[in-house]
C-alpha cells in the first residue's frame, strides 16, 4: 500500500524512506513539456507547456512532427475509486512503449489552435511565433488555482502567466514582464473530453515591474488564497486574498516579514526587504498544506548547479508566511541526457492524493519532473515520470 495515515509532530523535517516509480504521465500521441496538475471533482486537470504531435502511425519510426508547436495544452487524467491515479499500459508513443505503465492523459485538442491558455492578440497569434525568430511563450509555471468547486461538479480556477518574449532560444526580451490572469471555468457535461473554458481576466493583471504573485506557487486554505511570487533575485514574496476575490487587486494584502504583518503595499520586482527566508529553493516547485506533516510544504527545484537536475528540495513551515525551514534535498530522480537542461519543472501533486489536495493526510506525496533527452536517445524528447515518495 502506498498510503499510510497517522499523526505527526508539528515541527516537520521529513525524510524520504521509500520511493516507488508509478508511471509516465502521457498522451502517447503528444510530446509535452512541463506539466502540473489540479484536482477538479473526481478527476485531475493537467496543464503543460510546449506541446507537439508525436507520430505513432509507424511504431518503428515514431517522431515529433515539427509543426504545429502549441505553446501550452491541457488534459484530464482519471482517479481510481479507492483513490490515487489510474495506471495501465497504453498505446506505443511518447513516454509509452506499449507495455510500461502510464497515467493516460486525454481530452482537448492540443494539435490545433488556440492553445488552452490563448495567445493574446498582441503576442503573434496563434502560436506566439513572430517574424525574425522571436517567440511569445505562454508557459504556465503552475496549474490553475482552483478557488471554487460546487456540488454539481463545476469549478473555477486561475492562472498567472508572464507576457514574455524570447529571442534566440532562452534570451528574454522582457526582463520585467506584465502578467496575464486567465480564468478557467469547468461545467460538467456528457463529453468526458471537454476541458474547462478559458478566458482572459486581464492582460496586465500585474503590470511591468510588478511581481507576478501566483506564478511561483499557490494554494487555498480556509477560504484564503495564498499566492507566492519571486523578486528579481529569486527571493520569495507572498500575497493573500479571499478566494472569491482573486480578480480584484484592491482586495490583495502582502506580507511584510520585517513587521510580521500584512498590508496593502505590494513589493516591487526589484525589492529585497519583503522576501521570506527559505520559502522555496528558487526553482520551480509546489506549495501545499499537509495534514500528515501538520505543516505547509514546498517541494521543488533548486538553482545553480542543481537547477537543471531532478534533485528535489523540501521546506516546511507552520504558517504560509513561515518561518520556513532551510530547504534541503530529499531525493533525486533520473535525469535526461540533454546537455543544457536534463531535468526541470519539478512538481508535487497533492491533486492525486486519495484524501485530496486540501487535506493531504497521506504519509507521502506524488512527484513528477520533465526529463529532456537527446532525440537519438528518446524520440519524444520529453518524458514525465511520476513517483510516490514516502516520508518517515
Amino acid at each position: 500500500m502506498l498510503h499510510h495515515k497517522h499523526a505527526r509532530a508539528a515541527t516537520a523535517t521529513p525524510r524520504v524512506v521509500n520511493v516507488t516509480y508509478i508511471a509516465n504521465v502521457t498522451d502517447p500521441s503528444l510530446t509535452r513539456d512541463s506539466c502540473g496538475s489540479a484536482r477538479i471533482g473526481n478527476r485531475v486537470l493537467w496543464t503543460c507547456r510546449d506541446t507537439q504531435i508525436f507520430s505513432n502511425g509507424n511504431k518503428f519510426d515514431m517522431k515529433i512532427q515539427s509543426l504545429p508547436i502549441t505553446p501550452n495544452s491541457a488534459s484530464w487524467t482519471d482517479l481510481a475509486s479507492e483513490g490515487g491515479p489510474v495506471i495501465a499500459a497504453g498505446e506505443p508513443g511518447a513516454g509509452s512503449s506499449g507495455t510500461n505503465p502510464i497515467l493516460t492523459m486525454y481530452g482537448g485538442n492540443a494539435s490545433s489552435y488556440p492553445s488552452y491558455f490563448p495567445v493574446l492578440d498582441t503576442q503573434c497569434p496563434q502560436s506566439g511565433a513572430c517574424q525574425h525568430g522571436s517567440r511569445y511563450v505562454v508557459w504556465p509555471d503552475q496549474p490553475p488555482l482552483i478557488t471554487r468547486q460546487r456540488s454539481d461538479g463545476s469549478a473555477v480556477g486561475y492562472t498567472w502567466i508572464p507576457n514574455q518574449r524570447l529571442q534566440g532560444g532562452w534570451n528574454t526580451m522582457d526582463p520585467e514582464p506584465a502578467y496575464i490572469l486567465y480564468r478557467s471555468v469547468y461545467t460538467p457535461s456528457s463529453d468526458a473530453n471537454a476541458l474547462p473554458t478559458v478566458s482572459i481576466v486581464s492582460p496586465t493583471f500585474f503590470n511591468q515591474g510588478e511581481i507576478g504573485f501566483g506564478r511561483y506557487g499557490h494554494f487555498v486554505r480556509n477560504g484564503t488564497a495564498y499566492l507566492y511570487g519571486q523578486t528579481a533575485d529569486q527571493g520569495t514574496v507572498l500575497a493573500r486574498v479571499d478566494a472569491n476575490m482573486i480578480e480584484y487587486r484592491s482586495a490583495y494584502q502582502y506580507y511584510n516579514p520585517s513587521t510580521f504583518s500584512w498590508d496593502t503595499t505590494a513589493p516591487t520586482y526589484n525589492s529585497t526587504s519583503r522576501t521570506i527566508p527559505n520559502a522555496g529553493a528558487g526553482g520551480q516547485g509546489t506549495f501545499y498544506y499537509s495534514s500528515y506533516l501538520n505543516s505547509y510544504v514546498w517541494i521543488g527545484q533548486g538553482t545553480g548547479m542543481v537547477g537543471s537536475s531532478a534533485a528535489f528540495f523540501i521546506s516546511t513551515a507552520p504558517a504560509p508566511e513561515g518561518p520556513w525551514v532551510k530547504p534541503y534535498q530529499v531525493w533525486e530522480g533520473q535525469n535526461g541526457d540533454n546537455d543544457q537542461a536534463p531535468s526541470y519543472s519539478l512538481q508535487a501533486h497533492p491533486s492525486l492524493l486519495p484524501s485530496g489536495p486540501d487535506v493531504a493526510s497521506e504519509k507521502g506525496i506524488y512527484l513528477s519532473w520533465t526529463q529532456q533527452w537527446k532525440e537519438q536517445t528518446c524520440r519524444s524528447v520529453y518524458v514525465t515520470p511520476l513517483v510516490w515518495v514516502e516520508f518517515d
